[in-house]
């Protein structure tokens, strides 16, 4: 019997704008939400498996936030260059192929629009998409190699730009 596997799916915080799009660091708001959202998730008393993400620096800095409030290992952030604005396709791929068999609960951090997609794709519900620091959580009894279109089922939204008013930083 497979163990409910739970996709935590983000959008990285609030980044400055700049022409160097790979390098964008987050602004100070963008800390705080990144802060502030890994507090919610870790509120949900689970044990993160893997965390991955674009190496693209501001979903880094977000998934390393999220990882300092849930505890997580940051030397395991798996950080690949081929997820920066990553197609819904790749993104597909790494959860049928990388993902551990034995994780139940991993969170992505990606961009927009794909990373809206894939929440899309994988439940059939369509929204507006991610806001920055905001989490998709689904969820499926599939193994991740099943994974595929509207195989798993949409739980909630955790965090956003709403939630960047808690003082941190």
């Amino acid at each position: 019997m497979v163990k409910t596997k739970r996709l935590w799916i983000a959008r990285h915080a609030e980044a400055i704008d700049d022409y160097d799009d790979f390098n964008r660091i987050l602004t100070t708001k963008g800390y705080r939400q990144a802060v502030s959202t890994g507090k919610e998730i870790a509120n949900y008393k689970i044990s993160m498996n893997e965390i991955w993400t674009s190496s693209a620096v501001r979903t880094f800095l977000t998934a390393h936030f999220f990882a300092e409030q849930l505890g997580f290992d940051k030397q395991n952030i798996q950080s690949h260059k081929e997820l920066y604005n990553a197609s819904v396709r790749v993104w597909l791929q790494t959860i049928n192929q990388q993902f551990n068999e034995k994780s139940t609960n991993v969170l992505v951090v990606g961009h927009n629009p794909h990373i809206s997609y894939l929440v899309e794709l994988l439940t059939g519900r369509s929204f507006e998409g991610l806001e920055p620091s905001q989490v998709a959580l689904v969820e499926s009894e599939k193994e991740w190699a099943e994974w595929t279109e509207k195989t798993a089922t949409f739980k909630t939204f955790i965090g956003g730009i709403e939630n960047d008013n808690d003082g941190v930083i």
